[in-house]
């Protein structure tokens, strides 16, 4: 399961901007960088040419306002970093990030946000092969359907490998 989630975010072809600016601040950051101003982080995604960065401004490298309406809808703004000598600059911490890296990238073979395991998510997911084993080709199992609120709960006898409903 993670294996499909991670291909099919990191090789989507529709993949959004926003999508694309997050993982290549993700590799900004798993460089070893904790903390990096506008300007610097302009810098280093501007300096692969093969990325749309350079030329996503009309022709010439994307601008602070435009990183900044990317990032917008993740959640996460620039904010005042202090510099050596009293200088303060606009820029962005590693963990501010966080939470969108692990929610919108399939990490890196190195990153510092691994995809959390499903049995921890709360939903009782099962790996398909743990489903399979559980169900035989003939069997038929009781379904409890309940209408929300009525305390009614009626029994019918269904078959795995057809349900149908009527409404």
């Amino acid at each position: 399961m993670q294996a499909a989630l991670a291909l099919s975010a990191r090789d989507n072809d529709a993949t959004s901007l926003g999508t694309e600016l997050l993982m290549d601040i993700e590799n900004i950051f798993v460089g070893g960088v904790t903390r990096i101003t506008t300007a610097e982080l302009i810098e280093k995604l501007c300096a692969d040419e093969e990325r749309p960065w350079a030329t996503y401004n009309r022709g010439k490298q994307i601008a602070p306002r435009q990183v900044a309406k990317l990032l917008k809808e993740y959640g996460i703004h620039s904010k005042n970093l202090k510099q050596s000598y009293g200088v303060v600059a606009k820029g962005y911490e590693q963990a501010q990030f966080a939470d969108a890296f692990q929610r919108y990238l399939a990490p890196p073979e190195n990153s510092r946000y691994p995809l959390p395991e499903a049995d921890t998510l709360g939903f009782g997911v099962a790996e398909p092969e743990a489903v399979a084993a559980t169900h035989t080709d003939n069997a038929t199992e009781n379904v409890s359907i309940s209408a929300a609120g009525s305390g009614r709960t009626d029994n019918f006898p269904v078959a795995p490998e057809r349900v149908e409903f009527a409404l």
